[in-house]
């Protein structure tokens, strides 16, 4: 490693694996910077692109120029700033942001280090997104889904219902809200929003979220009722699957029981690792801080 080598985390100090990860870089022998806008903040920001190379330098982040070269290793936990609008209409604040945000997704792919998660546009733009979005994916990696209907057909709705015991979630697509719908008050308050656009019905959970990350090669489970046997290898595996095919070193799923079974119901691209049980945590940072380090 050289003399002006350093890692990046982009995030937030508020962030705990961001301000975990950056400590235990730093406890390693590292320097490191810790900014949710490395290229907005900084100094000053050069990127040159010509036809056979690319060479950028930042200076601000560390006290002096870096080269985007010597960069050992980059963690994206944040999109980038500006974070504040003081001084900006709506509008101009917008506009810059977007062209920051498209700015660093850009100079991420440009450079030669390990990052993780160095995102598609269509994952950096959008990484929230609706359930039937991801079901296709969760299909293809094996992962066990919840039974879900689209539809403004209220008899199609009632027989779904009756094909899961009488029980149904409708499911807003913009929105993590959730709505039993079982009385018949129910039904006819679904039945006014159906009248006016097809919606998302799922079948219903009956506990509790819980969680499993991938980091690396390896799945961290949050601990709290974490499945058994082969069960917990067909998650695993599946995530693994879904990793691959997402190109990210870190991903999570959340899990929930439905009516046949633990199902797969959601990804989320920025793990919280609050969500995780305290040595759970360390095995979050750790496997982190070994892929940066090119160790998984």
């Amino acid at each position: 490693m050289g003399a002006t080598a350093m890692y990046l985390v982009i995030g937030h100090e508020s962030d705990p694996l961001s301000q975990r990860v950056a400590t235990a870089l730093r406890g390693h022998g590292h320097e490191v910077a810790l900014t949710p806008e490395p290229l907005s903040a900084a100094g000053t920001f050069t990127w040159a692109l010509e036809t056979h190379s690319s060479e950028s330098q930042i200076r601000g982040l560390s006290g002096r120029g870096l080269p985007g070269a010597e960069i050992e290793g980059v963690l994206v936990r944040a999109l980038g700033g500006p974070l504040t609008h003081d001084g900006w209409s709506p509008e101009d604040f917008a506009y810059v942001q977007a062209e920051v945000h498209a700015l660093l997704l850009a100079w991420l792919w440009s450079l030669p280090c390990r990052v993780v998660n160095r995102m598609s546009a269509d994952l950096w733009f959008r990484p929230q997104r609706a359930y039937p979005e991801w079901h296709p994916l969760l299909v293809r990696s094996g992962l066990p889904v919840l039974a879900t209907q689209i539809t403004n057909d209220l008899a199609a709705a009632r027989a779904f219902s009756a094909a899961l015991g009488g029980a149904m979630t409708y499911a807003p697509l913009t929105s993590a809200a959730r709505y039993p719908v079982a009385e018949d008050h129910d039904w006819e308050e679904l039945g006014k929003v159906m009248a006016v656009v097809p919606v998302c019905l799922a079948e219903p959970c009956m506990d509790a979220s819980r969680y499993a990350c991938l980091v690396g090669n390896e799945v961290v489970w949050d601990g709290r009722a974490d499945p058994g046997g082969a069960e917990q290898d067909v998650f695993a595996d599946g995530l693994r699957r879904l990793a691959a095919m997402l190109r990210l070193d870190v991903v999570q799923i959340e899990i929930r029981l439905g009516q046949r079974g633990l199902r797969c119901t959601g990804v989320d691209l920025y793990p919280h690792i609050a969500s995780y049980g305290g040595q759970r945590q360390e095995a979050l940072v750790a496997g982190v801080v070994a892929v940066l380090e090119g160790e998984s």
